[in-house]
């Protein structure tokens, strides 16, 4: 029989990543663990604090601008306006993303990339433009999966007409 009550850092991690990914940072774990920044990752991170995987939003944001000298402007400012968007300052997140977006000339995988962040951070914070940046997104990469997922996701959660 397996202690899940002290489960081990690799497994706490692979949990929270798991709900992270479902943005479901309320709901425990299969390990009965929740994985808010105040608990599972940090309980993982108290044990092997050089572990990669367990960090928190300001420690993301600090590792997206050390990215800025290696990338381009729209690249370095996706990577910070996700962990920023979580932080409270979500139309602030967006509104930097889509002057970024505005000036870029990047590739257009790239900009599909930030469309999205820019969408899903929009539809979080009830902006309007969403639906406009989800389009234009597909209108650069409409085989995208994580797209499809996303735009799917939005239109389930919208309000019958």
């Amino acid at each position: 029989m397996v202690d899940r009550t002290d489960p081990p850092s690799a497994a706490l991690l692979l949990a929270c990543h798991v709900k992270q990914s479902q943005h479901d940072s309320t709901a425990r774990s299969p390990i009965s663990i929740g994985c808010s920044p105040a608990s599972g990752q940090r309980q993982a991170l108290s044990r092997e604090p050089p572990c990669s995987r367990a960090r928190n939003y300001a420690d993301a944001q600090r590792d997206c601008r050390r990215l800025a000298r290696l990338t381009t402007a729209l690249s370095s400012l996706s990577c910070i306006a996700g962990p920023l968007s979580l932080s409270g300052v979500a139309d602030d997140a967006y509104r930097a993303l889509a002057q970024a977006l505005a000036r870029s000339v990047d590739p257009p995988g790239i900009r599909a990339w930030a469309l999205t962040l820019a969408a899903e951070i929009a539809a979080a914070a009830a902006i309007r433009a969403a639906d406009t940046d989800f389009r234009e997104a597909f209108s650069l990469d409409p085989g995208d999966a994580y797209l499809r997922a996303a735009y799917a996701d939005f239109l389930l959660d919208m309000p019958p007409p």
